[in-house]
C-alpha cells in the first residue's frame, strides 16, 4: 500500500523441499547483494532508470496533448502558444531528452561491456538523472497546464504519485551521488566508514 506503488510488493519468499529444473533456473546466487548490486546492476537500476523516464515522458506526452489542444475561455489560440507555456515545455523536453540519452548510454555500456564497475556506473548515473528528471517535468507540467490538469478525471494525479517515488527507490537519491562520487574519485570502498553508528549489542555476564 505504497504511494505510487501499489502493485508493487518486496516480499521475501523461502520455499523449502521443492524441486525446479536447471530449465527455469534464471538466477543463482549464495551472496544476494553483491550480485545483484553489481553484476544485475543493468536489471535492477536500470530497469528503474527507464521506469522513471517512462514515467516523466508520459507526463511530457500529457502536457504536449494539453497545450496543443486545450483553449483558455475566450481566446481562439491553444495554451501553447503562451511564451510562459511554451517555455515550461520546451524544458520539459530538454530535459527528457537529456534522460532518454542517459537511459541509452547505460543500456549501450551493457550490451557492450557487460556486468562490471563501468555498467554499474552508468547505471547509477542513469537512475539519478532520471529521477532527478521526473520531479522537475513534474514539477513544469503542474505549472504549465494550471489548475486544469489538477482535475480527478485526468491522468496527472497517477504520474504525480508515480513520480513521488523516483528520488526513493533503490538506490535512492543520496546513496546514487555517494557511489557515483566513490568511483569517479577512485576511492576504495573498503575505508568508506557506514552512514550511521552501528547500534551496540548488549551482554549480561552471570555468574
Amino acid at each position: 500500500d505504497t504511494l505510487g506503488m501499489r502493485a508493487t510488493r518486496s516480499n521475501t519468499v523461502e520455499y523449502k523441499d521443492v524441486f525446479v529444473p536447471d530449465e527455469n533456473v534464471i538466477h543463482k546466487t549464495e551472496e544476494f547483494l553483491a550480485s545483484f548490486i553489481m553484476k544485475n546492476a543493468a536489471w535492477a537500476f536500470g530497469t528503474f532508470a527507464a521506469m522513471y523516464y517512462a514515467i516523466g515522458r508520459g507526463v511530457g506526452n500529457w502536457v504536449k496533448e494539453t497545450l496543443t489542444t486545450r483553449k483558455p475561455k475566450g481566446y481562439s489560440q491553444t495554451m501553447g502558444y503562451h511564451p510562459a507555456m511554451r517555455a515550461r515545455a520546451g524544458e520539459i523536453f530538454a530535459d527528457l531528452e537529456a534522460a532518454r540519452y542517459m537511459v541509452y548510454n547505460a543500456a549501450w555500456t551493457h550490451d557492450h561491456k557487460g556486468p562490471g564497475p563501468e555498467t554499474y556506473a552508468a547505471c547509477l548515473r542513469a537512475k539519478y538523472i532520471a529521477a532527478q528528471t521526473t520531479g522537475r517535468v513534474v514539477r513544469s507540467a503542474s505549472i504549465a497546464c494550471g489548475a486544469h490538469g489538477l482535475m480527478k478525471g485526468l491522468p496527472f494525479e497517477r504520474m504525480l504519485r508515480d513520480a513521488v517515488t523516483a528520488p526513493i527507490m533503490p538506490p535512492n537519491e543520496d546513496a546514487c551521488l555517494d557511489l557515483i562520487g566513490i568511483m569517479d574519485l577512485g576511492l576504495n570502498p573498503d575505508e568508506i566508514l557506514p552512514f550511521l553508528k552501528e547500534e551496540e549489542t548488549c551482554q549480561t555476564v552471570v555468574n
